[in-house]
């Protein structure tokens, strides 16, 4: 499929008839500050459109997506600031096909992406196009983010005649990935507030009671429940611990291709059979097990590296402590907190079998719900996501032009089109 060409409601020529005076500065201020705010909010229009229909895709395959477009929407952002600063001070500027623009009259070339070496950096080069050997500045100046997303900093090198736009460029690039990945945010959150945790706490509440801090922080509870014959479980967690795996897991952001926001997912809704998990080898030999996420029975899921984040540590050991007719709970720890942890859990275990059967109901209702968002339902996203960006591709061919729909949405907000949804 041929891309789409870019820009075309943002291209545009400015040709000097005045300079900027001491007397306009303050109008010129405004107007950039103006254009940095439609850039955070088309941003986040951006990641609305993107999320549109997702409650029934995988929430793994939603972040690959997001991330995917990242670079072009950087890109998008960095040229619309641009274009705003050559407007308020009266050069040259056109952004046309592609990737390139005229900026002062220079021909330039902007690529984003990731850092070759830098896996949690983003880097963005704008460079001339038309010299054989680019003059290039040294400064490589760089920004931070904050948010779940890959990305944590923005790396800048620009050619000579851009480098007095350093601070403004950095700027429109982490105010808009800032706003994207705080749209991604608030979009997780409410996607795992749907899960039931009133199990989850009052079984959290006897761990927290019965080991010490701050070793019960790093005590985390499987469920396992019968389902036709078979025992499947995920982890569980109420609202502390669900804070705990979004902050470790966005620490480790540095070691992995993936997000804070996909390494909690695989935390919080990988569901294992039993059989394949290290619980398998504890009720085998009727003791705690240890094992290491290296050498995991379920390597091949990926979950491991989500797990090394969440626990910090190489292994863990895993250590049924109650159990009923239809499931088992399991306390996993790192692995070198068993002399910390082992006997007081064991202490608990008359405590946690009578909160296991009084909320057995309640854990069963929570394997459900992960597993609605685990698997979703691909066969409604053609009708919800697709058809409200009025693209007619089938999803397998689908290449969504990201420049394209930032365009589009900045040209409907300037014309007053509302929250900007394509």
């Amino acid at each position: 499929m041929q891309k789409i060409e870019a820009w075309n409601e943002q291209s545009s020529m400015c040709v000097t008839s005045a300079p900027a005076t001491p007397s306009n500065i303050g109008m010129l201020s405004l107007r950039i500050l103006y254009a940095r705010l439609e850039i955070a909010a088309t941003a986040r229009a951006v990641a609305r459109n993107l999320l549109v229909g997702t409650e029934q895709i995988p929430l793994r395959d939603v972040y690959d997506r997001l991330e995917a477009a990242v670079p072009q929407l950087v890109e998008s952002a960095v040229v619309a600031e641009l274009r705003y600063v050559a407007a308020s001070k009266r050069i040259v500027f056109f952004a046309g096909a592609g990737s390139s623009f005229v900026y002062d009259s220079v021909l330039h070339e902007s690529n984003v992406t990731p850092h070759a070496t830098q896996l949690s950096t983003l880097a963005v080069a704008l460079l001339e196009g038309n010299a054989n050997v680019p003059a290039v500045t040294n400064e490589r100046p760089t920004a931070s983010i904050t948010g779940l997303g890959r990305y944590e900093t923005v790396e800048l090198q620009t050619s000579e005649g851009l480098a007095p736009l350093h601070k403004q460029i950095l700027a429109a690039a982490c105010d808009a990935l800032g706003s994207f990945y705080s749209e991604m945010m608030e979009w997780t959150f409410r996607r795992f507030s749907t899960l039931r945790t009133d199990a989850a706490i009052a079984l959290y509440d006897a761990v927290r009671r019965a080991v010490s801090e701050p070793h019960a922080e790093n005590v985390w509870l499987w469920a396992f429940a019968l389902d036709q014959n078979s025992y499947t479980g995920s982890y569980i967690v109420d609202q502390r611990a669900r804070e705990v795996v979004f902050d470790r897991a966005t620490s480790r952001r540095d070691r992995t291709k993936r997000s804070p926001a996909a390494l909690a997912t695989d935390f919080l809704t990988h569901i294992l059979p039993l059989e394949k998990s290290f619980t398998w080898r504890s009720i085998a030999t009727g003791k705690p097990a240890a094992g290491e996420f290296a050498t995991a029975p379920y390597l091949d899921e990926g979950m491991n590296t989500a797990e090394q984040a969440v626990y910090q540590s190489a292994g863990l050991i895993v250590q049924p402590v109650a159990s009923s007719d239809a499931s088992i709970l399991v306390a996993a720890y790192p692995a070198d907190l068993g002399s910390h942890v082992m006997r007081p859990l064991e202490s608990a275990a008359t405590e946690l079998r009578r909160l296991l059967c009084a909320t057995e109901e309640a854990l069963h209702s929570h394997r459900r719900d992960v597993e609605t968002i685990v698997k979703g339902k691909p066969e409604s996203l053609a009708s919800s996501l697709w058809s409200s960006l009025e693209l007619k591709v089938p999803l397998p061919m689908m290449e969504l032009d990201i420049k394209k729909l930032f365009s589009k949405i900045a040209a409907k907000k300037r014309r007053g089109g509302g929250d900007g949804t394509a």
